[in-house]
């Protein structure tokens, strides 16, 4: 799992008042005994101490997702932000990992998403 730090009006993905942040989720191979791939949970959170607020400066996400057999072993998730006018500091959220199917185990199941202020 990845850190990542974009700016409030990330251009990459930019939708007027909504732009995007993008983690990388990474197995480090595909375990033996998976023949259904590697299932795993995902979400994201408030943190401590400057967080971003869930709503206000990124939209919740949650869900499943899959590496099938032959697949890359990489994932990117989105997970879209709110461009608010408000001067402010960084701001942090996390998006974690839970779940993992099968063998597989989690080095890292929580990345850190920083919010730097554009305004």
């Amino acid at each position: 799992m990845n850190d990542v730090t974009v700016n409030e009006g990330n251009l990459a993905c930019a939708r007027g008042l909504i732009s995007c942040i993008t983690f990388t989720v990474t197995l480090s191979h595909m375990p033996e005994d998976a023949k259904h791939g590697v299932g795993f949970a995902y979400h994201t959170r408030e943190s401590t101490p400057t967080s971003a607020q869930r709503g206000r400066d990124y939209y919740h996400a949650e869900g499943t997702d899959r590496f099938r057999p032959g697949d890359p072993l990489t994932k990117k998730i989105t997970i879209w932000l709110a461009n608010d006018k408000h001067a402010e500091e960084a701001e942090t959220f996390e998006f974690v990992i839970s779940h993992p199917s099968g063998s597989a185990s989690l080095a890292d199941g929580v990345g850190k998403g920083t919010i730097v202020d554009d305004d």
